[in-house]
């Protein structure tokens, strides 16, 4: 008595007539006799894998056995920070995954880091230069130094967005984030006097000014007087413009 099995199924040996085990039968006829041949459906393995390692969960997570045949559902969830770009193996694209158990088989999730953008700003716009300058990517959990230094002309005055205050800005990026970095223009005093005191009068009084300011400064005699000329930030009679890079003072003679 001999016997083949069929596609998925595994022979385990012989009962009745004489025969056990799962060697050849032979049975010698003294009468009627029943042989049984027993089988067993095959079992495959599902080995499933994550790459890179850490970056998502899948079911199953660990190599198991299956009946010939069985249609096995794989499942991933992706880990913060972490997207999933496809699969590798016994199923491929993006879809969900059903593996037919016909044969030991392997599946692979793809993940790759989820990105995020940092969004530098200046304000005023030109008041400094900000790293990073542009609009950057950085993987998921990345800490990003930011820095401003600023232009001729003007002063830091604090952070705004993902960063407060005026100490250093440290950004971690778990999602998509903005920086500002914002200044005021330096302002420097003019100071504007006359001499001797009453012998004519000037403008403007003494104030203050942005930085880079033409400021232009105009002196009148009064009755008795004559301009004779000016001291400090400007000198000679002609006409008197102080651009405000500093602190300045002008003084109309007479």
């Amino acid at each position: 008595v001999t016997a083949t099995a069929n596609t998925g199924y595994q022979f385990t040996g012989w009962t009745g007539g004489g025969c056990s085990g799962t060697g050849a039968c032979t049975v010698t006829m003294t009468g009627d006799t029943m042989v049984t041949a027993s089988f067993a459906l095959v079992q495959y393995t599902l080995t499933p894998a994550v790459s890179p390692s850490g970056a998502g969960a899948i079911t199953p997570s660990v190599p198991t056995k299956y009946d010939y045949n069985t249609q096995v559902s794989v499942t991933v969830v992706a880990n913060p920070g972490y997207q999933f770009t496809g699969w590798s193996g016994a199923c491929t694209g993006t879809g969900p995954c059903s593996v037919p158990m016909t044969g030991d088989k392997a599946v692979t999730a793809n993940f790759a880091v989820v990105q995020y953008t940092l969004t530098p700003a200046v304000s005023p716009s030109g008041a400094a230069t900000m790293i990073p300058a542009a609009p950057t990517k950085y993987n998921f959990n990345t800490t990003v130094i930011v820095t401003a230094t600023a232009a001729t002309g003007y002063q830091f005055t604090s952070w705004a967005g993902a960063c407060t205050g005026t100490g250093p800005c440290s950004v971690l990026m778990t999602s998509d984030k903005s920086v500002t970095a914002n200044f005021t223009p330096l302002q420097y005093t003019l100071t504007t006097g006359v001499s001797p005191s009453g012998a004519g009068t000037i403008a403007p009084a003494t104030g203050k000014y942005n930085y880079g300011t033409p400021v232009s400064v105009t002196a009148t005699a009064s009755a008795g007087y004559q301009f004779t000329g000016w001291a400090g930030a400007c000198t000679g009679t002609g006409a008197c413009s102080v651009t405000m890079t500093g602190d300045r003072s002008v003084t109309a003679n007479f």
